[in-house]
């Protein structure tokens, strides 16, 4: 008798344990459970904008990338080489520029947590010569 209460008790915390935790059912997944991810976050320091304020002549040539120090004035940018070797210089809140080589009408900028710099927050193309938003990836 005292051991089927025990268990009970055991099965009772267990169970009211797992309840502080939040689990979802995978849909084809036959009843198997896995944990809910934690909802992203969005750093609102520096969201990204709706327009590029970023001359034409200081985009970095097709297939290269270029950080940028959003708010510090062009001629103090970094300046643009492979991507390999920028990308490592990108400090927390700056933007990572890329031209691609296929749409040269268009450019990707990757921009960076303010806290982190290797948390990305968003990816947008913006037009090459007016800067305006185009899409978000």
């Amino acid at each position: 008798m005292r051991t089927t209460t025990t268990l009970a008790l055991l099965l009772v915390a267990t169970l009211a344990a797992s309840g502080c935790t939040s689990f979802t059912l995978e849909a084809r997944g036959g009843g198997s459970t896995v944990p809910e991810p934690p909802p992203a976050e969005r750093d609102h320091d520096h969201p990204a904008p709706a327009r590029l304020n970023i001359p034409p002549g200081h985009f970095p040539p097709p297939g290269e990338c270029r950080v940028w120090h959003p708010g510090g004035p062009p001629g103090h940018q970094p300046a643009p080489g492979s991507c390999s070797v920028v990308e490592r210089d990108v400090a927390p809140g700056d933007w990572l520029i890329y031209r691609p080589t296929n749409d040269k009408k268009v450019v990707r900028v990757s921009f960076y947590d303010s806290r982190s710099p290797r948390v990305r927050i968003a990816v947008r193309f913006y037009d090459y010569r007016t800067g305006e938003y185009l899409r978000e990836l």
